[in-house]
């Protein structure tokens, strides 16, 4: 994926007077983490759709990613390792939901539970993507918001399709579980 990212920034700025070097490097990352990303996920929704199980990993692939963004917790050392746990964790998560049988009530207890380990222990960055002590506060209000937007989305659906919030309660759950590995080795 280097020498891909290294050609196209190559080719966008031929004659090396649009970006300086740390520019070109900036560019060939995001190139690299936009290829990583799109190969990922295309793998997993391939595959998912041949499990059919598309749209629910689609729902929970979504649901975990969003609040990964905002969350922060483990991350694989390679692509491939990412890759692979995400597909795990995304087939993992699919039938596990499945296989869920909770009423309401339940539900709101899983949330309440779940957000406030979330706001206690979180938002916890990695060695190569530390957080800012002053943007964390701004992040633990965003993620209150995601978790309370799953919530009501769990209202809405539960009758209808009760599966959407099952996912939901499994992309909180799997978010919460990992950023407590960090948040441990981030104490020490």
């Amino acid at each position: 994926m280097e020498k891909v990212a290294k050609k196209i920034v190559n080719c966008l700025d031929r004659e090396h007077t649009i970006w300086n070097e740390l520019d070109r490097m900036r560019m060939m990352l995001g190139i690299e983490i936009l290829f990583h990303n799109i190969l990922m996920i295309g793998s997993i929704l391939i595959f998912s759709r041949c499990l059919n199980i598309f749209w629910e990993a689609c729902v929970l692939l979504s649901g975990y990613g969003i609040l990964k963004i905002k969350a922060g917790g483990i991350h694989m050392k390679s692509s491939l390792g990412c890759m692979i746990a995400t597909g795990m964790f995304i087939l993992t998560g699919v039938f596990v939901a499945r296989r869920m049988e909770l009423d309401m009530s339940m539900i709101v207890i899983v949330y309440v539970i779940c957000l406030t380990v979330l706001i206690v222990l979180g938002p916890q960055g990695t060695d190569n993507h530390p957080i800012l002590h002053d943007y964390r506060k701004k992040l633990k209000i965003q993620i209150c918001f995601i978790a309370c937007g799953y919530l009501v989305s769990s209202f809405l659906t539960y009758r209808a399709m009760s599966m959407v919030s099952y996912l939901l309660v499994v992309a909180l759950i799997f978010e919460t579980i990992s950023i407590i590995p960090l948040y441990i080795k981030n104490r020490q």
